[in-house]
């Protein structure tokens, strides 16, 4: 518990008041990476965008991983080739991707349809 206050303490409260500063002062869409580039250039955009993918497909890699052992561990004693089948993980981890792709844009289509309803009912 002490952990999780000091950790409280020390990253998540001044996180938001970093995060509540930079979207009162910059209301854009696009967070980090429009922040970055209006406080410094283009170039640091950049790299902050790139930094943001490789750290999803890092983090994306990992889960398709502990996804793929979960699921052996739940089908049990029959699915012990799938521990060392690089196959099944690349599959397991091409199927996750096209999963979180195909969730983003619905929400990003869903997102815009609203965003045009809020724009016609607000005049």
């Amino acid at each position: 518990m002490a952990f999780w206050l000091l950790a409280i303490i020390t990253f998540y409260l001044p996180l938001a008041a970093v995060v509540i500063f930079l979207n009162n002062r910059m209301p854009l869409e696009g967070g980090l990476y429009q922040w970055a580039k209006l406080a410094f250039n283009d170039f640091v955009a950049f790299m902050v965008a790139w930094n943001l993918w490789v750290f999803g497909i890092l983090v994306m890699s990992g889960i398709g991983l502990i996804i793929k052992k979960n699921i052996a561990y739940a089908i049990g004693p029959r699915a012990n080739w799938m521990h060392e089948n690089k196959k099944m993980t690349t599959l397991v981890c091409v199927v996750l991707m096209i999963s979180i792709i195909a969730a983003s844009r619905r929400g990003l289509a869903l997102a815009s349809g609203c965003r045009m309803w809020a724009a016609f009912f607000s005049w």
